[in-house]
């Protein structure tokens, strides 16, 4: 399922006893990861709105700019803390506002975990971190409501609005074990290191909030609990990359991978979506005429990277670099699949969902065979061999892309020598197919870093 962020813009304009002058205070989007509904965030965004209207010294309150998203353009800015402070003293300066209020939702395991943070326009800095949790979609309201109230205070107009049984206010220090409970610590080893050195240092002074990290953490476990269609998610984690400069041990940012590769169905679908045959012929495998081939559950092979590149770009997906590709195979660590004299019954080709025994612990099959998978990487002899090896840089150009894994022409005693394979851009093998990759963040890491 794919992101859906809310864009739902309110400037509430109001006049506090606390303060000598009137403030503005901007709600920015709801954040949304995994199968939350438009129609929930806007229940919870509306609860913490009657909050907010509720309130004696609320002197004007609009709403503008409705609106709502199904990319990922801003998936970045909800995840990084300091990407999404930034984000907020951004939108409170264009309205002249003096602190925002930053929202999220996310649904894990049957349970909506919602959050509300208070961010200072002057400096950026998250004057207080609020969540809470329900099981309920009807309660969303009721709880954006409570969160609201426990940020700013009650009004006599709401004063009576409390948590009921079907939800609850989370204390901070609830965040942490939620976050064990979904795993947070496996999905994102990393980021969950650096949170629990941020809680231990806390001791010596820091002005960093640890919620905000717990809370990212859960975030982003529901973001990878619930991969778009058909896809896995695969951790970050370091690759040793078999370069002829020699290995060199390298950080992977998590990303999204095929769970199989791209069968003869997918791609016949394509073709048949191309206007006008001279497109179409440049994109059709060699394969096409042979019927040992050319079978819907097979994976589509016989074809050129360019193609490829066109296909993978039609589904608003790209191809696994070949780090990804090898921190995704290494997560498998299957027996070998479909090779030469393999003994699997298959003279060729063997569909791309049979393949059981060639099953990782991300879920992705078959990358111990059958075909082998183009990337997007080029060839370079320098390739990854200076630099920083928690952000290793593609090499920008070249003459021979990497096919990556083994294929149903590779012997077993082939392995080591056919793990990556450069190939021309504009040939075509009938041992090399593809499956598609999605960036987890459109940027690299968190925060800046990358790496553990």
């Amino acid at each position: 399922m794919r992101l859906t962020s809310l864009l739902f813009i309110v400037l509430c304009l109001s006049s506090s006893p606390a303060w000598a002058e009137p403030i503005s205070c901007a709600v920015v989007p709801p954040i949304c990861t995994g199968p939350v509904t438009p129609a929930e965030a806007q229940a919870f965004y509306d609860g913490v709105v009657e909050a907010l209207a509720g309130r004696r010294d609320i002197c004007q309150l609009e709403r503008a700019n409705l609106k709502v998203l199904t990319d990922e353009a801003d998936l970045a800015l909800a995840m990084s803390p300091s990407s999404a402070r930034s984000a907020c003293v951004s939108i409170g300066q264009q309205a002249a506002a003096e602190e925002v209020l930053s929202l999220g939702i996310s649904k894990l395991n049957n349970d909506y975990l919602v959050s509300l943070k208070r961010i200072s326009v002057a400096n950026g800095t998250t004057l207080s971190v609020h969540a809470g949790r329900t099981r309920i979609s009807q309660t969303l309201g009721h709880l954006g409501t409570s969160l609201a109230i426990e940020a700013f205070g009650p009004k006599e107009a709401i004063a009576d609005a409390g948590v009921d049984e079907t939800s609850e206010l989370i204390e901070i220090s609830q965040l942490r074990r939620q976050c064990l409970a979904v795993r947070a610590n496996e999905l994102f080893p990393s980021l969950w290191e650096r949170t629990e050195k941020i809680v231990e240092n806390l001791q010596r002074g820091e002005d960093i909030e640890p919620a905000e990290y717990y809370l990212t953490l859960i975030h982003l476990s529901a973001r990878a609990s619930n991969p778009p269609e058909g896809m896995e998610f695969v951790p970050g984690g370091w690759v040793t990359f078999p370069s002829p400069a020699g290995p060199r041990r390298l950080w992977v940012e998590p990303f999204f991978i095929d769970r199989c590769k791209t069968s003869v169905a997918e791609y016949d679908r394509f073709l048949a979506g191309q206007p006008g045959k001279a497109a179409t012929a440049k994109l059709r495998p060699i394969v096409m005429n042979n019927p040992e081939f050319w079978v819907p559950d097979l994976p589509v092979c016989g074809i050129t990277w360019y193609a490829v590149e066109v296909y993978a770009r039609s589904r608003g997906r790209r191809l696994p670099t070949v780090l990804e590709w090898l921190r995704a195979a290494e997560l498998n660590s299957p027996p070998a699949g479909n090779l030469s004299a393999g003994g699997d019954g298959c003279v060729t080709l063997a569909p791309s969902l049979a393949c059981d025994d060639d099953r990782g612990a991300s879920g992705v099959l078959n990358m111990g065979g059958n075909v082998r998978e183009w990337t997007s990487s080029w060839q370079a002899k320098d390739a990854y061999k200076t630099g920083d090896p928690h952000r290793p840089a593609e090499p920008v150009g070249g003459t021979m892309k990497y096919a990556a894994g083994s294929g149903w022409r590779t012997r077993p005693d082939q392995l080591s020598a056919g793990m990556l394979t450069p190939h021309k851009p504009g040939e075509a093998f009938d041992n090399v197919g593809f499956r598609c990759a999605m960036d987890f963040l459109p940027q690299r890491g968190i925060d800046g870093q990358s790496g553990e």
